[in-house]
């Protein structure tokens, strides 16, 4: 039976990797649950050595724009919101109305979650 423990430090890491690997290259239906938690735990490992920052609404709007090789009159134009606004907005010059949040989150498929900065509430 193969040993999982959990994820510590660097080291544990690539061991951890490199017996994924080995897993996975063995392709053997058996070792899928202890690759389910190996992946698990490396992820998990992952997450707190390498977070990622949230992006900023803004950033989100920006990123989802590039995406989809989206210009600022054609965001403008498939929302109904006026370019200057979307101008304004992209530039921090104007707030998200509620009524910007439920186009944007249509038109660019963002989830409403991104618009709302929860770090304000976050206690210290």
């Amino acid at each position: 039976m193969t040993e999982i423990t959990v994820i510590q430090n660097d080291q544990d890491h690539a061991q951890a990797l490199a017996q994924l690997e080995r897993l996975i290259l063995a392709d053997r239906d058996e070792d899928v649950p202890v690759m389910d938690a190996l992946a698990l735990l490396i992820d998990a490992y992952e997450r707190k050595k390498f977070p990622i920052p949230a992006l900023s609404p803004i950033e989100m709007i920006q990123f989802r724009m590039e995406q989809q090789n989206m210009s600022q009159a054609a965001l403008a134009r498939d929302t109904k919101i006026w370019r200057s606004h979307i101008s304004e907005i992209l530039n921090g010059h104007r707030g998200l109305s509620y009524n910007a949040i439920q186009k944007l989150h249509t038109t660019l498929d963002i989830p409403y979650a991104a618009f709302f900065d929860d770090n304000d509430q976050k206690a210290e």
